[in-house]
């Protein structure tokens, strides 16, 4: 009994963060093996593990949420080695291959369960090794799988009756767990793996054109997603061995441009239907999907300065403000995202009375923190232009969708919502290339030189 109990509470400490379990792990074991073996009957032995067992999940979580805020305040950023760097790159690597196993066997299912088998045992692998640098890729990943591929399937998205009323319900129910989340699961990575942020935001870059290619041949389509993925492999390599933290947005941008371009000619002039190609409609489809894909990426790279550049010179007693700043625009984005499948569709006219109401307030609300959240921070030492363009964010990125939300003020009654929609939106869309550009170049500026390091990637040099 004492051996058992010993080790399920070894296992319990294996679940501490890796710095702590590193530290503290092995005297932790030895002050419980002492009090087993002071203890005398299995009853009392059960006893002294039911007590350290009803004050671990509050001390493991206590010490993960401390071990986040350290790794968020003061991250390490050292750079991967070229091992690290392989194991970085080849999640995209290996849809590279999933495609080209698509084309050859067909057998989605199979394919599938080898890609989440894959993963699955790298993130073991990961874990047992205390979460390398690397294993931000793959934690990456594995987010953008489960939201984008897995969670559609089952809440629906997959049903023909694209006009019905259950299903446009089940698509803004969609819109909020696993666009949102995935956000949030993305800051959370890039905070805690910064050398590896601009590596984990690969993932969304190129799904944004799918549908843009719906008439062309399969066989083109296959050969284009296996670029992509190579590509972003590829980019994966650059951002962890060559490109310094300051460039990391411009290589994001260069990333998308080709996927986009390449996906936005192939639905316009590569398509099986007989129509005449356009350069104008290629354009616009392609500027339609690039400043969206690329606005919430950036965002994520722009908060971290900011979180950063305020630690540095306020300390921690500056992020009150910013997380203030940080969940209203969360809730604008997850208000922007119902709105959008709300207002538009004709089906759902009659929730609109009632849902519209909570929508628009949520909408409000968040307002209010953005602005309470930039009053608060307007004299720190972080730069009014990185302020403003993390406060831009959200508006730029559902600017149309805005309109209509505002559009539901009684004060603010529009006669042709539709056109100020569209007007709204393109606008939007310019706006957003300028700001893509500015928050580029703004990065540059915030972001600090990283420290030149050894790369020999040993398990105490390479966990983050």
């Amino acid at each position: 009994m004492t051996n058992l109990l010993l080790i399920l509470y070894k296992l319990m400490l294996r679940l501490y963060p890796g710095r702590f379990y590193a530290t503290f792990g092995s005297e932790m074991a030895d002050v419980f093996a002492e009090k087993l073996d002071n203890t005398i009957g299995n009853r009392a032995l059960l006893v002294a593990f039911g007590r350290e067992l009803r004050h671990w999940p509050s001390s493991c979580l206590r010490e993960h949420w401390a071990a986040q805020q350290a790794a968020f305040n003061s991250p390490d950023s050292e750079k991967l080695s070229w091992w690290g760097t392989a194991v970085a790159a080849l999640p995209y690597l290996m849809m590279a291959l999933i495609f080209v196993a698509f084309a050859l066997f067909a057998k989605q299912t199979a394919v599938e369960m080898v890609l989440f088998g894959t993963s699955f045992v790298v993130l073991i692998a990961a874990w047992w090794r205390g979460w390398p640098g690397w294993s931000a890729s793959w934690l990456g990943f594995v987010a953008f799988l489960l939201f984008y591929m897995l969670l559609p399937q089952y809440i629906g998205l997959a049903q023909t009756e694209a006009n019905s009323t259950e299903h446009l319900l089940q698509m803004m129910f969609a819109e909020l767990i696993y666009f949102l989340p995935l956000f949030c699961v993305f800051y959370w990575l890039g905070g805690r793996w910064p050398q590896a942020s601009a590596v984990v935001l690969l993932p969304p870059i190129g799904f944004s054109w799918l549908l843009h290619m719906e008439f062309v041949p399969q066989n083109l389509t296959t050969l284009i997603y296996i670029f992509t993925w190579v590509w972003l492999a590829i980019t994966a390599v650059l951002l962890a061995r060559w490109v310094p933290p300051q460039k990391q947005s411009w290589v994001l941008g260069l990333a998308a441009l080709i996927i986009g371009l390449l996906s936005a000619f192939a639905g316009q002039f590569w398509v099986n239907i007989p129509r005449d190609g356009s350069f104008t409609r290629l354009m616009e489809n392609f500027l339609s999907e690039f400043v969206p894909t690329l606005l919430p990426l950036v965002a994520i790279l722009l908060l971290h300065a900011l979180r950063r550049k305020l630690v540095a010179s306020h300390g921690r007693s500056s992020l009150r403000a910013y997380r203030l700043l940080f969940w209203g625009i969360v809730g604008s984005i997850g208000a922007g995202q119902i709105a959008q499948r709300l207002f538009l569709p004709n089906d759902l006219a009659k929730f609109q009375a009632s849902a519209g109401v909570v929508v628009t307030a949520v909408f409000l609300l968040s307002l209010l923190g953005i602005g309470l959240g930039m009053w608060r921070l307007r004299r720190t030492q972080s730069g009014w232009l990185l302020l403003v363009l993390v406060a831009l964010f959200p508006l730029l990125y559902q600017a149309g969708t805005i309109s209509l939300l505002l559009g539901e003020l009684p004060f603010l009654t529009l006669t042709n919502e539709v056109v100020l929609y569209e007007t709204v939106r393109l606008g939007g869309r310019a706006v957003g290339l300028i700001w893509l550009v500015l928050a580029a170049w703004q990065l540059e500026q915030a972001t600090p030189q990283r420290p030149q390091t050894s790369t020999v990637d040993t398990a105490s040099n390479a966990a983050s």
